[in-house]
């Protein structure tokens, strides 16, 4: 079957006492039905037991977040070697410690994150970007100018840690308890520049 559980009615009302496939589960989050000790909301990440092995891909299976419905992608321990993860707003990832959780590209030309606002990232290594940027952000949201936020990070072995470009919309970082270990490839720790018109802000 394609789906095991599907609340489409707003009003629905009860819950489920057991296992589920996440990728085959889909509850209205205006209902108050619910998954006993599931949070639809958090979308776990691991090397096996959990509803993804991917951070990107756990990432890009979700459609409905907004500033009422956010979401939390929960990595365990493990090196997940991914392509590409587009962030967009109110979604955020979280992984176990910074020591613990090593996010590395596919591609050492390939950023891993392409940044956006409204989403935090913390607890994780971010790594072996040898040719390329690990985070590139500009903000391409219009009216949205919350801040891009990461916490708990190391920073490893990349050529450029952050590169942000500010243009049409108001680009604007924190960061806090940032570890960068320098390397043989590394270029620019943080490299910030911006269409002259437009203002970057770095906290």
């Amino acid at each position: 079957c394609t789906q095991n559980i599907q609340i489409d009615n707003s009003g629905a009302t009860g819950s489920y006492d057991g296992s589920i496939n996440y990728l085959k589960t889909y509850i209205n989050p205006l209902s108050s039905f619910y998954v006993n000790n599931t949070d639809q909301n958090i979308i776990t990440v691991c090397k096996k037991g959990c509803n993804f092995t991917s951070i990107k891909t756990a990432y890009d299976f979700i459609s409905d977040q907004s500033d009422i419905n956010r979401y939390l992608v929960r990595v365990g321990p493990g090196t997940y070697t991914e392509d590409p993860i587009t962030l967009r707003p109110y979604i955020d990832i979280e992984g176990s410690t910074l020591y613990t959780s090593i996010i590395k590209p596919t591609n050492i030309a390939n950023n891993i994150f392409i940044g956006a606002p409204a989403v935090n990232i913390r607890n994780f290594t971010i790594s072996d970007c040898f040719a390329s940027s690990a985070l590139y952000y500009s903000n391409l949201y219009s009216g949205l100018s919350t801040n891009l936020k990461m916490s708990a990070i190391i920073w490893n072995n990349n050529k450029t840690n952050v590169e942000l470009y500010g243009n049409q919309y108001p680009t604007k970082m924190t960061m806090d308890r940032l570890e960068i270990n320098d390397g043989p490839y590394l270029n620019y720790g943080f490299y910030v520049t911006n269409n002259p018109a437009y203002n970057i802000e770095t906290q």
